[in-house]
Protein backbone atom coordinates (compact mmCIF):
# COMPACT_ATOMS: atom_id res chain seq x y z
CA UNK A 1 0.00 0.00 0.00
CA UNK A 2 2.75 2.47 0.39
CA UNK A 3 4.12 2.10 -2.82
CA UNK A 4 0.74 2.49 -4.28
CA UNK A 5 0.10 5.76 -1.97
CA UNK A 6 4.18 6.64 -3.40
CA UNK A 7 2.87 5.96 -6.95
CA UNK A 8 -0.41 7.95 -6.48
CA UNK A 9 1.80 11.00 -4.81
CA UNK A 10 3.76 11.30 -8.07
CA UNK A 11 0.06 12.48 -10.38
CA UNK A 12 0.09 15.61 -8.31
CA UNK A 13 3.27 16.21 -8.41
CA UNK A 14 3.46 17.12 -12.26
CA UNK A 15 4.90 20.34 -12.98
CA UNK A 16 1.76 22.84 -13.92
CA UNK A 17 -0.52 21.18 -11.85
CA UNK A 18 -3.32 23.84 -10.67
CA UNK A 19 -5.76 21.85 -8.45
CA UNK A 20 -5.94 18.80 -6.76
CA UNK A 21 -8.97 17.18 -5.36
CA UNK A 22 -8.33 14.83 -2.63
CA UNK A 23 -10.23 12.59 -0.23
CA UNK A 24 -9.55 13.57 3.18
CA UNK A 25 -11.70 10.49 4.30
CA UNK A 26 -7.78 8.38 2.86
CA UNK A 27 -5.05 8.44 4.64
CA UNK A 28 -3.16 8.57 1.24
CA UNK A 29 -5.46 11.87 0.23
CA UNK A 30 -4.29 13.50 3.63
CA UNK A 31 -0.30 12.92 3.32
CA UNK A 32 -0.39 14.05 -0.62
CA UNK A 33 -2.62 17.27 0.94
CA UNK A 34 0.18 17.92 2.91
CA UNK A 35 3.02 17.55 0.32
CA UNK A 36 1.26 20.35 -1.71
CA UNK A 37 0.63 22.45 0.92
CA UNK A 38 3.48 24.68 -0.12
CA UNK A 39 3.63 24.09 -4.01
CA UNK A 40 0.73 26.43 -4.90
CA UNK A 41 -1.42 24.56 -6.05
CA UNK A 42 -5.28 24.72 -4.99
CA UNK A 43 -6.45 21.89 -3.18
CA UNK A 44 -9.91 20.77 -2.73
CA UNK A 45 -11.25 18.24 -0.30
CA UNK A 46 -13.71 16.16 0.00
CA UNK A 47 -15.39 13.34 2.70
CA UNK A 48 -18.19 11.72 3.51
CA UNK A 49 -17.94 11.98 7.11
CA UNK A 50 -19.96 15.78 8.23
CA UNK A 51 -17.24 18.74 8.58
CA UNK A 52 -13.99 16.53 7.82
CA UNK A 53 -13.46 18.15 4.45
CA UNK A 54 -14.71 21.98 5.83
CA UNK A 55 -12.46 21.72 8.61
CA UNK A 56 -9.39 20.53 6.79
CA UNK A 57 -7.70 23.57 6.69
CA UNK A 58 -7.32 23.19 2.53
CA UNK A 59 -7.80 26.10 -0.02
CA UNK A 60 -11.98 24.25 -0.90
CA UNK A 61 -14.14 21.97 0.20
CA UNK A 62 -16.98 19.66 -0.87
CA UNK A 63 -19.26 17.87 1.23
CA UNK A 64 -22.21 15.37 1.26
CA UNK A 65 -24.91 16.31 4.18
CA UNK A 66 -28.05 14.40 4.54
CA UNK A 67 -27.14 11.30 1.73
CA UNK A 68 -30.35 9.06 1.09
CA UNK A 69 -29.92 5.60 -0.32
CA UNK A 70 -32.42 3.59 -2.25
CA UNK A 71 -32.96 1.03 -4.99
CA UNK A 72 -33.55 4.42 -7.54
CA UNK A 73 -30.10 5.41 -6.21
CA UNK A 74 -28.67 8.21 -3.87
CA UNK A 75 -29.47 11.58 -3.44
CA UNK A 76 -27.71 14.00 -1.35
CA UNK A 77 -26.86 17.63 -0.38
CA UNK A 78 -23.49 18.80 -1.54
CA UNK A 79 -22.22 21.41 0.97
CA UNK A 80 -19.17 23.29 -0.25
CA UNK A 81 -17.36 26.39 -0.50
CA UNK A 82 -18.84 27.56 -3.75
CA UNK A 83 -22.30 27.14 -1.88
CA UNK A 84 -25.15 24.06 -1.89
CA UNK A 85 -26.91 22.11 -4.30
CA UNK A 86 -29.58 19.41 -3.75
CA UNK A 87 -27.67 16.04 -5.90
CA UNK A 88 -30.02 13.13 -7.81
CA UNK A 89 -28.82 10.67 -9.33
CA UNK A 90 -29.63 7.00 -10.32
CA UNK A 91 -26.10 5.45 -9.17
CA UNK A 92 -26.10 2.92 -6.04
CA UNK A 93 -23.97 2.93 -3.63
CA UNK A 94 -22.34 5.15 -0.76
CA UNK A 95 -19.06 4.87 -2.83
CA UNK A 96 -20.44 6.42 -5.48
CA UNK A 97 -21.17 9.47 -3.04
CA UNK A 98 -17.47 9.15 -3.14
CA UNK A 99 -16.94 9.38 -6.64
CA UNK A 100 -19.86 12.38 -7.66
CA UNK A 101 -17.80 14.44 -4.29
CA UNK A 102 -14.67 14.32 -6.22
CA UNK A 103 -16.62 14.76 -9.97
CA UNK A 104 -18.23 18.10 -7.95
CA UNK A 105 -15.00 19.03 -6.74
CA UNK A 106 -12.90 18.74 -10.13
CA UNK A 107 -15.83 20.56 -11.83
CA UNK A 108 -16.30 23.39 -9.50
CA UNK A 109 -12.36 24.21 -9.31
CA UNK A 110 -12.68 23.77 -13.10
CA UNK A 111 -15.15 26.93 -13.67
CA UNK A 112 -18.57 25.32 -13.74
CA UNK A 113 -20.85 26.13 -11.22
CA UNK A 114 -23.55 24.21 -8.65
CA UNK A 115 -26.51 24.39 -11.13
CA UNK A 116 -24.26 22.42 -14.10
CA UNK A 117 -23.05 19.91 -12.06
CA UNK A 118 -26.34 19.28 -10.23
CA UNK A 119 -28.03 18.72 -13.59
CA UNK A 120 -25.06 16.44 -14.99
CA UNK A 121 -25.74 14.57 -11.65
CA UNK A 122 -29.28 13.93 -13.00
CA UNK A 123 -27.82 12.25 -16.34
CA UNK A 124 -25.05 9.69 -14.51
CA UNK A 125 -25.19 6.24 -15.53
CA UNK A 126 -23.49 3.27 -14.21
CA UNK A 127 -20.36 1.63 -16.84
CA UNK A 128 -21.56 -1.58 -18.13
CA UNK A 129 -21.16 -4.27 -15.37
CA UNK A 130 -20.58 -1.93 -12.62
CA UNK A 131 -23.15 -1.62 -10.39
CA UNK A 132 -25.63 -1.96 -13.15
CA UNK A 133 -29.46 -2.79 -12.55
CA UNK A 134 -32.52 -4.28 -14.13
CA UNK A 135 -36.06 -5.38 -11.93
CA UNK A 136 -37.37 -3.49 -8.94
CA UNK A 137 -40.16 -1.71 -7.75
CA UNK A 138 -42.77 -4.86 -7.68
CA UNK A 139 -40.11 -7.33 -8.40
CA UNK A 140 -36.14 -7.93 -6.92
CA UNK A 141 -33.78 -5.52 -7.54
CA UNK A 142 -31.21 -7.72 -9.37
CA UNK A 143 -27.25 -5.60 -9.74
CA UNK A 144 -25.17 -6.45 -11.86
CA UNK A 145 -21.10 -5.94 -11.28
CA UNK A 146 -17.80 -7.22 -12.25
CA UNK A 147 -16.85 -7.34 -8.48
CA UNK A 148 -14.75 -10.72 -8.47
CA UNK A 149 -12.21 -9.53 -5.57
CA UNK A 150 -12.51 -10.35 -2.04
CA UNK A 151 -12.54 -6.32 -1.18
CA UNK A 152 -14.57 -5.48 -4.70
CA UNK A 153 -17.14 -7.93 -3.50
CA UNK A 154 -17.21 -6.32 0.40
CA UNK A 155 -17.66 -2.78 -0.81
CA UNK A 156 -20.59 -3.40 -3.39
CA UNK A 157 -21.95 -6.12 -0.76
CA UNK A 158 -21.84 -3.21 1.77
CA UNK A 159 -23.40 -0.84 -0.48
CA UNK A 160 -26.50 -3.29 -1.71
CA UNK A 161 -26.84 -4.08 1.84
CA UNK A 162 -27.96 -0.25 3.17
CA UNK A 163 -30.27 -0.86 -0.03
CA UNK A 164 -31.88 -3.60 1.25
CA UNK A 165 -32.08 -2.67 4.82
CA UNK A 166 -34.10 0.55 3.75
CA UNK A 167 -36.64 -1.58 1.85
CA UNK A 168 -37.33 -4.34 4.57
CA UNK A 169 -35.35 -6.87 1.86
CA UNK A 170 -33.06 -9.33 1.73
CA UNK A 171 -29.66 -9.25 0.29
CA UNK A 172 -28.88 -12.61 -2.32
CA UNK A 173 -25.24 -13.16 -4.19
CA UNK A 174 -24.76 -15.00 -7.35
CA UNK A 175 -21.37 -15.92 -7.77
CA UNK A 176 -18.17 -18.28 -8.29
CA UNK A 177 -14.45 -17.80 -8.99
CA UNK A 178 -12.78 -18.05 -12.29
CA UNK A 179 -10.76 -21.23 -13.00
CA UNK A 180 -6.80 -21.15 -13.25
CA UNK A 181 -6.73 -17.92 -11.42
CA UNK A 182 -5.62 -17.61 -7.48
CA UNK A 183 -7.20 -20.23 -5.51
CA UNK A 184 -6.19 -18.90 -1.95
CA UNK A 185 -8.80 -16.32 -2.62
CA UNK A 186 -11.58 -18.85 -3.31
CA UNK A 187 -13.14 -18.89 0.68
CA UNK A 188 -12.22 -15.58 0.91
CA UNK A 189 -14.98 -14.79 -1.49
CA UNK A 190 -16.74 -17.16 0.45
CA UNK A 191 -16.36 -14.95 3.76
CA UNK A 192 -16.95 -11.34 2.44
CA UNK A 193 -19.92 -12.89 0.79
CA UNK A 194 -20.95 -14.34 4.32
CA UNK A 195 -20.07 -11.06 6.32
CA UNK A 196 -23.10 -9.20 3.85
CA UNK A 197 -25.18 -10.94 2.26
CA UNK A 198 -28.28 -13.24 3.44
CA UNK A 199 -28.32 -15.97 0.92
CA UNK A 200 -26.03 -17.26 -1.17
CA UNK A 201 -26.27 -19.34 -4.98
CA UNK A 202 -22.55 -20.60 -5.83
CA UNK A 203 -22.30 -21.01 -9.62
CA UNK A 204 -19.43 -20.84 -12.09
CA UNK A 205 -17.88 -17.96 -13.09
CA UNK A 206 -15.24 -18.83 -15.75
CA UNK A 207 -14.12 -22.28 -15.21
CA UNK A 208 -12.08 -22.26 -17.86
CA UNK A 209 -9.64 -25.64 -18.12
CA UNK A 210 -11.00 -26.62 -14.34
CA UNK A 211 -13.95 -28.90 -13.03
CA UNK A 212 -16.75 -26.03 -11.83
CA UNK A 213 -17.16 -28.62 -8.46
CA UNK A 214 -14.05 -28.43 -7.63
CA UNK A 215 -14.13 -24.30 -7.46
CA UNK A 216 -16.49 -24.32 -5.65
CA UNK A 217 -15.49 -26.92 -3.22
CA UNK A 218 -12.74 -24.47 -2.26
CA UNK A 219 -15.04 -21.32 -1.95
CA UNK A 220 -17.58 -23.52 0.46
CA UNK A 221 -14.53 -23.28 3.83
CA UNK A 222 -15.53 -19.94 3.48
CA UNK A 223 -19.37 -19.51 3.56
CA UNK A 224 -21.34 -20.12 6.18
CA UNK A 225 -24.73 -18.42 5.39
CA UNK A 226 -27.59 -20.05 3.61
CA UNK A 227 -26.43 -20.87 0.67
CA UNK A 228 -27.50 -22.92 -2.82
CA UNK A 229 -25.01 -24.74 -5.12
CA UNK A 230 -26.23 -23.94 -9.35
CA UNK A 231 -23.01 -25.06 -11.17
CA UNK A 232 -25.04 -23.74 -14.40
CA UNK A 233 -24.96 -19.50 -14.10
CA UNK A 234 -28.21 -19.11 -16.21
CA UNK A 235 -29.98 -21.13 -13.96
CA UNK A 236 -28.48 -19.66 -10.75
CA UNK A 237 -29.67 -16.36 -11.77
CA UNK A 238 -32.87 -17.63 -12.58
CA UNK A 239 -33.17 -19.24 -9.24
CA UNK A 240 -32.39 -16.13 -7.45
CA UNK A 241 -34.80 -13.70 -9.28
CA UNK A 242 -37.78 -16.77 -8.49
CA UNK A 243 -37.58 -17.01 -5.05
CA UNK A 244 -36.43 -13.12 -4.36
CA UNK A 245 -38.94 -11.30 -2.68
CA UNK A 246 -40.44 -7.69 -3.50
CA UNK A 247 -37.90 -5.38 -1.47
CA UNK A 248 -35.30 -8.19 -2.31
CA UNK A 249 -31.80 -7.09 -3.58
CA UNK A 250 -29.92 -9.55 -6.00
CA UNK A 251 -26.24 -8.85 -6.87
CA UNK A 252 -24.95 -11.14 -9.42
CA UNK A 253 -21.12 -10.81 -9.45
CA UNK A 254 -17.57 -11.53 -11.43
CA UNK A 255 -18.40 -11.02 -14.71
CA UNK A 256 -19.99 -7.96 -14.95
CA UNK A 257 -19.74 -6.29 -18.65
CA UNK A 258 -18.83 -9.57 -20.48
CA UNK A 259 -20.34 -10.90 -23.13
CA UNK A 260 -19.15 -14.68 -22.95
CA UNK A 261 -18.60 -17.31 -20.26
CA UNK A 262 -15.30 -19.78 -20.42
CA UNK A 263 -15.79 -23.10 -20.32
CA UNK A 264 -13.22 -26.00 -21.35
CA UNK A 265 -11.17 -23.31 -23.65
CA UNK A 266 -14.41 -22.02 -24.97
CA UNK A 267 -15.75 -18.85 -25.45
CA UNK A 268 -19.49 -19.32 -25.17
CA UNK A 269 -22.28 -16.15 -25.49
CA UNK A 270 -23.28 -15.18 -22.37
CA UNK A 271 -24.37 -12.11 -20.80
CA UNK A 272 -25.12 -11.43 -16.68
CA UNK A 273 -27.80 -8.66 -17.42
CA UNK A 274 -29.20 -10.44 -20.40
CA UNK A 275 -30.11 -13.63 -18.23
CA UNK A 276 -31.22 -11.38 -15.40
CA UNK A 277 -33.58 -9.33 -17.85
CA UNK A 278 -35.26 -12.70 -19.21
CA UNK A 279 -35.08 -14.54 -15.87
CA UNK A 280 -37.86 -11.03 -14.53
CA UNK A 281 -39.51 -11.41 -17.47
CA UNK A 282 -40.55 -14.70 -16.62
CA UNK A 283 -41.16 -14.41 -13.81
CA UNK A 284 -43.99 -11.24 -14.52
CA UNK A 285 -45.01 -13.89 -17.45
Amino acid sequence: MEAYAQAKLKLFLRPGLRHAVLNMDDVAGVRIAQSLEAEGVERVAYSLTRDVARSSGLERFVEAHHVRLSADGVSFDLVSSWGNARIETALLGRFNVANILAVAGALLVSGFSLAQVAEAARHFQPAAGRMQRAGGGEMPLVVIDYAHTPDALEKVLGALRDVARKQQGRLWCVFGCGGDRDRGKRPLMGEAVSRYADRAIVTSDNPRSEDPLAIVAEILPGLSITHDIEIDRRAAIRLAVSQARRGDVILIAGKGHEPYQEIAGQRLPFSDLDEARRALEERQS
